[in-house]
């Protein structure tokens, strides 16, 4: 169970991480 709740906030990270990968991108694209 304790592996799955990491697993869980690994993906979570992993969205957030390329989210704001993403929004870099949008501001080196329009800035």
């Amino acid at each position: 169970m304790l592996i799955d709740v990491l697993r869980n906030n690994l993906l979570a990270s992993d969205k957030v991480a390329v989210a704001l990968r993403n929004e870099l991108q949008l501001v080196e694209n329009f800035g």
